[in-house]
């Protein structure tokens, strides 16, 4: 979804997807290439230490954090959103956030915190997803690849872009908690205080939060 900038002081809307359909051909005879379980990403995820996985645990949890206080904002009325450049740059570094660290356990398979170097069984994890997702390999491959467009590109270079596409947060979020229900099943090592069982309630009890904090920023003078 196109949004113009003005400087990144316009307050972004609610994303509702974006991203790239167009898939080189060849790629879908081998979809999960990219979760190859054998060899050293293999190796390196059944060595993967505790503290690494905790980190993961973090990553998932500054992902979905920072998705639920973008979306109490922008679920407000446009009556109800505050107009103060405080709120405005707070929504969009919540965005940045988001696709900053989801990047690190979805994009960068060179880094430490990839689930293919986590999970036992990445493969498995990333057919789950897609299934729960309705979407199909390449279809997530290129909302992938359109996140880390948006971090390498729009975001790092934003001087240069009069507009950004926002990917589609449904899917970050969505893959974010099957990601934090997997490392708990199959990883453990959760930091405390551990987050509640019911991660999608819980999401939505930080939406309302977000909201209300957002809301209140309507009563300071601007």
């Amino acid at each position: 979804m196109p949004v113009q900038l003005h400087g990144r002081v316009g307050m972004i809307a609610l994303a509702v997807g974006a991203y790239a359909t167009s898939v080189t051909p060849g790629v879908a005879s081998s979809p999960w290439r990219q979760f190859d379980t054998h060899g050293a990403a293999a190796l390196e995820s059944a060595m993967a230490g505790p503290a690494r996985i905790r980190k993961c645990y973090q990553l998932c949890r500054a992902v979905l954090r920072n998705a639920a206080y973008y979306r109490g904002g922008a679920s407000l009325s446009p009556a109800g959103r505050p107009k103060s450049q405080f709120a405005i740059v707070a929504s969009n570094n919540f965005l940045d956030i988001i696709f900053l660290e989801w990047s690190k356990l979805f994009w960068d398979r060179s880094g430490k915190h990839h689930l293919v170097k986590i999970l036992p069984e990445p493969s498995r994890f990333m057919e789950r997803v897609v299934g729960a997702l309705a979407m199909d390999a390449c279809e997530f491959e290129a909302l992938a690849k359109s996140v880390a467009h948006y971090r390498d590109k729009e975001l790092a270079h934003a001087d240069v872009y009069e507009t950004i596409d926002i990917p589609e947060l449904k899917v970050i979020i969505e893959s974010t908690v099957l990601l934090y229900e997997s490392l708990r099943s199959e990883c453990g090592h959760e930091p405390t205080p551990v987050a509640p069982y019911d991660l999608r309630a819980t999401f939505q009890l930080e939406i309302d939060a977000g909201a209300l904090n957002f809301a209140a920023l309507t009563k300071v003078p601007e």
